[in-house]
């Protein structure tokens, strides 16, 4: 009976005022970013990664590498890293073991390994940018102490043993999954050539 009286009469003026119209397009926007978030967090959630990134942070790529000659080995300005990071995540991985670890345990090293992450992607990043491949392989050097190599099996160990899921850190899921497929070795940040392909 509704149906035939708006087809007959047409829809009533007073459902076309300002007021009704701001609520409209309000619920229209609304609509559409609460099912944008749902399906970039069901996405997320339900594929994860398997294999390696090419390079992580695109969003910084807008840079063409220079090709400085780097100093020698051990020269400060290119050598020096911050290992503060790496000693809180050190701890950090002795709160939070593959075979036991705490929501309390596995927060406090997911903390500290996104600060440790931030310095060496901060650090390789200016690396390459100045120097360029050499840069890299500079990064490389460094970034193959003991105790790094320790904590890229940590994270592997932790990956497999279903501790976390990469797409958990949307900051560093790009680094996460190249350490965890393919080790520091295979690692570099995004440059400008990159994103072409």
């Amino acid at each position: 009976m509704l149906m035939q009286d708006i087809i007959r009469n047409g829809l009533p003026l007073h459902l076309f005022t300002a007021r009704n119209a701001m609520a409209l397009g309000i619920g229209i926007g609304v609509t559409f970013i609460v099912c944008n978030e749902i399906y970039h967090y069901v996405s997320k959630r339900v594929t994860e990664p398997t294999e390696a990134a090419i390079c992580y942070d695109r969003t910084e790529a807008n840079y063409t590498p220079k090709r400085a000659v780097i100093p020698p080995r051990g020269d400060p300005e290119t050598d020096n890293r911050d290992t503060h990071y790496l000693a809180k995540l050190k701890e950090a991985e002795r709160a939070c073991s593959v075979n036991a670890c705490s929501a309390e345990g596995m927060r406090t090293y997911r903390g500290a390994l996104f600060w440790y992450l931030s310095e060496r992607m901060r650090h390789t990043r200016r690396l390459d940018m100045e120097y360029g491949d050499t840069g890299l392989a500079r990064a490389r050097q460094i970034y193959r102490s003991a105790d790094d190599v320790a904590i890229e099996q940590g994270l592997r160990d932790r990956y497999r043993a279903k501790l976390f899921r990469i797409n958990d850190s949307r900051q560093h899921r790009d680094i996460i999954s190249t350490l965890v497929f393919k080790g520091g070795e295979a690692l570099r940040p995004c440059r400008k050539s990159d994103l072409a392909s």
